[in-house]
């Protein structure tokens, strides 16, 4: 079973991308910790309202049961992202 697919980039449309992720970076090294705290705990209810779905994709990927996935991977993350 395939995870999924990337697609076939160039060298350039690579480049691309990491100058798009270091002009990125520039504007998040400004953030306050208040800042992304808000964005790590965004992205910890995106982590729990999908957890059927990464499990999946953590078994699939990693070989462990779902029950491992979601106590070493989901719970792991929310835990840390919690105590923020």
């Amino acid at each position: 079973d395939k995870l999924g697919t990337v697609p076939n980039l160039s060298a350039g449309q690579v480049s691309e991308l990491a100058m798009r992720s270091k002009v990125a970076q520039q504007s998040w090294k400004t953030t306050t910790f208040a800042q992304r705290r808000r964005v790590l705990r965004t992205l910890q209810k995106y982590v729990v309202s999908h957890i059927d779905e990464i499990c999946q994709l953590c078994a699939k990927d990693s070989g462990k049961t779902q029950v491992d996935a979601l106590l070493g991977e989901i719970l792991t993350t929310c835990e840390k992202i919690r105590t923020l």
